[in-house]
This record gives structure tokens, sequence and C-alpha cells, in this order.
């Protein structure tokens, strides 16, 4: 089961920000961190950092895979049998038998099962260990649980799974015409919907590049520095609001946060040590840039806060203003949109170079 810890979003991680009650205000921006940043970082060569940056790329066969998934979700793919081995993307029909200290388990056995390899459908090695098989064959597959599986008298446990290939499938796909095109999408042409493809495509990779690409210059400069202490409290602080918005979601979800965790792969050890591991990051985070915005004198216009505070008042369902900021804290917005604006600005710089 692959991890899959959702992103929280801008007014829960304001929600987790907090003061150092105990150390003294520093700096002009002291209202929004009342405690001397420099007793707890020393900035590095922020401005000289390097990482590696990912680059934007869509290829044809990008575009080609993503139109065969949109010719099998609208039903224009069909499958037929066939010889040779097993591969990645193909359906097999299999009996498989599972064995826990030598005995057989409930659900761990099953006769004319399908499976799509490498839809992540069975647990690690399950898939990839039939890929190269052929039809009749009989395979032993020596696997593990993971140690978050939803079952526990199973989590962590060895197991050998037999396996026979009964049939192999592979999708075919119609040629792609105007009329094909038409039914699934809003375009009118081939070439138009491979365009639409490529653009969606594009989109969506830009922003994850950008979004990685941010991700590993913040670290790049949090590295640079010498962080000389942690604040264990303001931690402690962090963790314990991640860990009850999570929990929050969890039960959105209808589960407990024990559930939640086991199904991202996590155990509950696990998942505190995720959490300490965020929390950590977001203080360092904090820490790091907002002393960078006292260094530099960067400071937010009142048009950036008006702007910023419209849109995320919207993109979190609040029409009233006032609610917003008693759910937030004024400061606490306004020190993290600082933090956001110190990245921005030193980041732009390293851009230029």
């Amino acid at each position: 089961m692959k991890k899959r810890i959702i992103a929280l979003s801008l007014v829960v991680i304001i929600l987790c920000i907090g003061c150092f009650s105990s150390c003294k205000s520093s700096g002009k921006h002291g209202k929004f961190y009342p405690y001397n940043l420099s007793s707890y970082v020393n900035l590095g060569d922020y401005e000289n950092v390097t990482y590696t940056k990912q680059q934007v790329s869509v290829t044809d066969e990008d575009v080609r895979q993503e139109i065969e998934k949109q010719l099998v979700k609208f039903g224009y793919a069909s499958l037929a049998e066939k010889e040779g081995t097993v591969e990645n993307k193909n359906k097999v029909n299999i009996d498989y038998t599972g064995y826990l200290n030598g005995k057989t388990f409930e659900g761990g056995s099953a006769k004319g099962a399908s499976l799509d390899i490498g839809s992540g459908q069975f647990i690690e090695g399950f898939e990839s260990g039939l890929v190269g098989a052929t039809v009749g064959q009989t395979l032993s597959l020596n696997l593990k649980f993971p140690d978050a599986y939803h079952q526990k008298d199973y989590a962590g446990k060895d197991v050998v799974f037999e396996v026979t290939v009964n049939k192999i499938y592979e999708y075919v796909y119609p040629e792609l015409t105007d009329k094909i095109v038409s039914s699934i999408s809003s375009q009118k042409t081939v070439s138009l919907y491979r365009e639409s493809i490529y653009d969606l495509l594009l989109e969506s990779e830009t922003q994850q590049v950008k979004t990685n690409n941010r991700n590993a210059f913040i670290n790049a400069v949090i590295n640079c520095c010498n962080i000389k202490k942690m604040p264990k409290n303001e931690v402690g602080k962090y963790k314990s609001n991640l860990i009850k918005q999570y929990t929050n979601t969890a039960s959105e979800e209808n589960l407990s946060l024990e559930e939640f965790a086991s199904y991202n792969g996590l155990t509950m050890e696990q998942f505190e040590e995720e959490m300490e591991k965020s929390a950590k990051m977001l203080v360092k985070k904090e820490m790091v840039f907002l002393l960078i915005a006292d260094k530099e004198n960067i400071s937010l216009t009142d048009e950036e806060y008006e702007k910023s505070l419209a849109e995320h008042m919207h993109n979190n369902g609040y029409t009233s203003r006032t609610s917003f900021l008693e759910a937030v804290g004024e400061d606490k917005f306004k020190g993290l949109l600082l933090v956001e604006k110190a990245i921005d600005t030193v980041e732009a710089k390293q851009n230029e170079k």
C-alpha cells in the first residue's frame, strides 16, 4: 500500500503556527515571532545554495498513455487474450493460495481472480512477481505483508503465495477518430484532442515541477543554515495540531486515525514519526525565512495582504473577514505570508543567476 499522506491547506498550517512565548522579541517583525531568532539560527549563504532542479517534460508517449486511459475509461478499449508472457498493464486471470507459517488463511486464496498488473491492488511484490510468467505456469512468491496492513493479524508477517496464471489479456485500442473524440471530450477532431491532452499534462507537470523545485530550494536554504537548537515546546505544538488536523481528515472519511495511517501504509509509530518530522520542518522553515525577511528588510504591502486575504478566504470557504481572521489569527496569517514572500524573494534572485 502506497503512502498518500495528503498536504494540509494553508489555513491548517496557520493553525499550527505558534509563538515562543518564553523568548525575547527580536527584529522589526517581532509581533510575528516574539523571540530572538538568532539564538536558534545562524543564517548560511542562502543566496548561493545549489540544488537539483527538475525540468518540465511531456512526451508523445505520455500523451498516448493518457489517451489510452481515457479509451479504457469510456469503454472503447477491448481485452484480447494473448500469448507470450505477462507484461505490465496486462490483465491476468489467476488462481492463488496464500500460506502463513505453512497454513492457508482466510481471504488468502481465490480461483479465477482478475488482476491488472501494475494497479497496486495486491501487496508489494505480488504483481511484479508475475511479470514474465506464461500461461499455465505456477510461481511461488515469497512476500511480506506491510507493517501497517489493515488486517492486524497479518501485518508485518512473511507470506508465500502459490500463483497459477490461467490467462493473459492485453488491451486493444481502436483507431482514434473524430467520432470517438467527440463522444469522450469537448473536442471535435483527433488533432485538437491530442493538443488538449498535451496541454492538460503540461499544466499538471508544470505545477508539479514548480512545487518540487520550490520544496527543493526551501530544503537547500534550511540545510545551509546552522540550526543551533530546536524549540521543543513549539515543535510539540506543531505536531499536536498536525495530528489534530489529520484526525479531522480521517473522521471526514469515516476512519479512525489508526485506520487512516494504515491506509497510508504507516503504523501509528511511523505516523507519529512523520508528524514529528513535519513539525520540525515547519518550525525550521518559519525560523529561517522570518530571519531572512528581517535581514533583507522584506515586508508585506497592504495590497499584498488584502489580495492574499481575499484569496485564502475564498479558497477556504469564508465570506466573513472577521470570522476568518478570528479562526487563523491575523498576526499568524501575516507571519505566514511573510515567510512565503521571503521564499519568493530569495528564490527569484536565485533564478536570475
